[in-house]
């Protein structure tokens, strides 16, 4: 009889584990198919799914690998072999029992299994419910079967070649190591050449088959290291306000006036009624990278005014001089501005395992209005998980990087510049049916600042402004940064004018904001709202806002009523000195950033500086201890609520609104 190789075994292991990965998948969708999914939606969730499975199996591969090579130098052979097949089927029934427990994890809360399971470990109220809920000894029993089958099957496969004495011709075997590892190594990587994310299992309208493409337990392991991110926060810090009192605190941060509130679980969702008659206007917003208020000249910038014709349309729109950022990167003026919700203290939110359930965000708003809902980028849409996200609260189509020629795309760090985005982006909004809303995310103003030739206007500006350049030469160049800031202004003006006849331009609505600041959170944004039709008279508002005040806005202007969790107030209808705009950067936990009146506050632990939010000169803190108060506050509430909010998934609708906790009186 023949022997069996190094490659060919472990090459067979690797198989069988993705087999029973790939009957965990089955299960998961006999038990949550809600009837909803095509057979191309099952298949292509399998496909994607073997991806992820790849993955935790290539990290169980790299333990029997270790364990094989240890057997080569121990004398012992069965007894290590034994031993190595402990190991083994330990690792292995892990893996199917969090899998199979990812599957009935997300019958009850339709998310993906976390590290907020061990918040309740132990706890027999809650594992009593489970067991009145659900057949827990058949549960038992699968896992134990398909890990024993499985188990069963390695030791037959494994066998042989952990016992042999000799192996055969060292060089083949060393090379076929070699290739062992390698394969692994890809394998972890989910077959491709970044680590294997949630959002790359995110590729369809139908939330179900996106999260079937899930391994359970490379869920778990993706939010335990999420964890490790605000791992030394101590969650008593954060509790300022008795739960009364945040109630109550939650619903004087949007007001009660027009809004019926539903739930205590979600203090913010509500029936928002406009009392103004419903509109059927489509809806374009345009998040602009990078696109700060210290070099537009309409804000008072002209040293260079870098965006001369944003500045010259602002004259025929609505445009807020006191426009902040929610934070500091382009996930976060994304999230913030579709689902109007605020940063996250030591998150990187959008790639959280949280943000799998819907918030009640634009999108989803739009759609139940009957909105077909559309978002435009020149780069990777699964970069931080955006697709995924925009997918979960009601976005349905996408263009992206791949839907761009290549010879473009290959020609620019970022992939589509600007004005190859405006103009498909043109394109594809013609064919659309109205009403629509359509969202469209530059990038080209984004270091290292590549831009199409032919708009290039480096070399005049470096003869102007080069002096002020302490990075000339680098992809952080000031100079870059002007060419790249001047051409994202271009780019504005060029789709503006390529649209200005279409039949759909006089019913639409506007919305220009750019995604963060740069250099500060001191540094105010613009928002620019634009009706070509004269529905929104020409004006400056200095009220101050923030990103998440723009869906309660556009819902102001569309009119009728609307349900939503928005943390923010429609600011064309605001008072001066009745809002408040709050910045963080979620790297940072003690430092926080709040805008109110003409205060520009900024707490760091226990220091805090107090300065005029324009000038940045420092001011006298007596006399405002009573402003201070109402700032230190408002930072509190948002600390505390958003922290609940989030472990508890109470972010979004009342009927999906299930913590773990909740089994308790399930």
């Amino acid at each position: 009889m023949k022997k069996r190789g190094i490659l060919k075994s472990f090459i067979k292991q690797y198989i069988l584990i993705l087999i029973t990965l790939c009957c965990t998948r089955i299960w998961f969708l006999n038990v949550n198919n809600d009837g909803s999914l095509t057979w191309n939606e099952i298949l292509k969730s399998f496909y994607i799914g073997v991806k992820f499975d790849a993955s935790i199996g290539g990290i169980i591969m790299v333990f029997l690998l270790l364990l094989f090579l240890l057997s080569r130098v121990i004398s012992l052979k069965k007894l290590w072999f034994k031993i190595s097949m402990g190991i083994y089927g330990i690792l292995i029934f892990i893996t199917v029992y969090f899998s199979a427990g990812n599957i009935y994890y997300y019958r009850e809360f339709k998310t993906q299994l976390d590290a907020s399971i061990f918040e309740y470990a132990g706890d027999s109220e809650i594992y009593g419910n489970m067991g009145a809920i659900f057949n827990l000894p058949l549960i038992y029993g699968l896992i134990c079967i398909l890990a024993i089958i499985n188990l069963c099957l390695s030791y037959k496969n494994l066998k042989e070649i952990y016992l042999a004495d000799k192996l055969g011709n060292i060089k083949k075997n060393s090379l076929s190591f070699i290739f062992l590892i390698l394969v692994v190594f890809i394998g972890i990587r989910g077959l491709q050449n970044r680590p294997r994310n949630v959002e790359h299992g995110f590729f369809s309208k139908n939330n179900l088959a996106n999260q079937m493409t899930q391994n359970g337990m490379l869920s778990l392991i993706h939010s335990i290291d999420r964890q490790r991110e605000f791992k030394n926060i101590d969650l008593k810090k954060l509790e300022f306000f008795d739960n009364e009192e945040l109630i109550k605190r939650s619903r004087e941060l949007v007001g009660s006036k027009n809004n019926k509130f539903l739930s205590d679980q979600n203090p913010l969702l509500r029936i928002t009624d406009t009392k103004k008659p419903l509109k059927d206007k489509n809806v374009v917003l345009i998040i602009a990278e990078s696109l700060s208020g210290q070099y537009i000249g309409a804000l008072g910038h002209n040293d260079p005014d870098l965006a001369p014709y944003f500045s010259e349309l602002s004259k025929k729109g609505v445009l807020f001089t006191s426009f902040y950022g929610n934070g500091t990167r382009t996930r976060n003026g994304v999230l913030s501005t579709n689902v109007s919700f605020p940063v996250q203290v030591g998150r990187d939110l959008m790639r959280d395992p949280a943000v799998q359930k819907p918030f009640y965000g634009l999108p989803r708003i739009l759609k139940d209005r009957g909105y077909n809902t559309n978002f435009y980028h020149g780069s990777r849409l699964n970069f931080d998980n955006m697709q995924g996200v925009l997918l979960t609260n009601g976005m349905d189509n996408f263009i992206g990087e791949k839907d761009f020629p290549k010879g473009i795309t290959s020609k620019y760090h970022w992939g589509a510049p600007d004005t190859v985005l405006f103009d498909r982006s043109a394109k594809e909004i013609k064919k659309l049916k109205e009403p629509f809303f359509a969202e469209i995310l530059t990038i080209s103003n984004h270091s290292p600042f590549e831009i199409p030739k032919e708009y290039d206007k480096l070399d005049e500006y470096t003869k102007k402004y080069g002096s002020r350049d302490r990075n000339a030469g680098t992809d952080d160049s000031l100079m870059m940064r002007y060419n790249a800031y001047r051409y994202m202004d271009t780019a504005f003006e060029e789709f503006f004018e390529s649209i200005k006849d279409e039949p759909w331009y006089m019913d639409t609505l506007f919305v220009i904001v750019s995604d963060h600041e740069i250099n500060g959170m001191h540094n105010n944004i613009p928002l620019l709202l634009y009706t070509p039709d004269g529905s929104l008279k020409p004006q400056k508002i200095d009220s101050i806002g923030s990103q998440v005040d723009i869906l309660p806005t556009v819902m102001g202007y569309l009119g009728g009523s609307y349900k939503n969790a928005s943390w923010g107030k429609d600011i064309l209808n605001a008072k001066d000195g009745e809002r408040m705009a709050y910045t963080k950067s979620p790297k940072q936990f003690e430092k926080a950033v709040i805008m109110y009146k003409d205060y520009y506050y900024e707490k760091n632990g226990r220091n805090f500086s107090l300065k005029d939010r324009k000038t940045l000169k420092n001011l006298d803190s007596k006399g405002k201890e009573n402003d201070i108060e109402k700032m230190e506050d408002f930072i509190k509430l948002h600390l505390q609520l958003s922290e609940i909010m989030i472990r508890k998934r109470s972010f979004a609708d009342v009927d999906d609104d299930m913590s773990l906790k909740d089994l308790k009186s399930h």
